[in-house]
């Protein structure tokens, strides 16, 4: 029987090994540059959570900042979405990342169409487009499927 000590613990370890083996997943099998980049962080952030519960479990260490379960998470936090967030915004910075290939992008395809709002919500006052104007067709990008608000989100890029 667990004790009630280590019952959460084994609860964090089995969660954090569960996530790191899908965000490998991701890293791998993703055809998006983007999404194995994040796949990658996430598995180091989680795989550093796991070991850190292994060492509480092992040790029984419960004192300081080191033997809080939340030392675990906040290396998760840190290292599998901070990092990645700050990888490729740096990444982006060139302007040049919608290339042919999806390999190749430094940003997820949602990222041009948040973009494309925030241009638009400045230009016409609405982030979306009006494709009764368009002269054509619509196709599927000319489409924003997000709320106004997420056109916030776009206003850096177009500014």
């Amino acid at each position: 029987m667990f004790s009630p000590i280590t019952r959460p613990l084994r609860l964090d370890l089995a969660v954090y090994v569960g996530f790191a083996a899908f965000a490998l997943i991701t890293a791998l099998a993703s055809g998006y540059r983007t999404h194995s980049i994040w796949g990658a962080f996430a598995t180091a952030g989680y795989l550093l959570a796991a070991a850190h519960t292994v060492v509480l479990l092992a040790s029984g260490a419960r004192t300081g900042w080191w033997g809080s379960r939340w030392t675990g998470a906040a290396a998760a936090f840190v290292v599998g979405m901070l990092a990645p967030l700050g990888f490729l915004v740096a990444a982006r910075l060139d302007g040049g990342d919608w290339a042919d290939s999806p390999a190749a992008w430094a940003a997820q395809p949602e990222v041009w169409v948040i973009e494309r709002s925030g241009l638009l919500l400045l230009e016409t006052g609405t982030p979306y487009v009006d494709v009764f104007a368009l002269g054509r067709p619509p196709e599927v990008d000319d489409y924003t499927p997000y709320g106004p608000a997420m056109a916030l989100f776009g206003l850096p890029r177009a500014v």
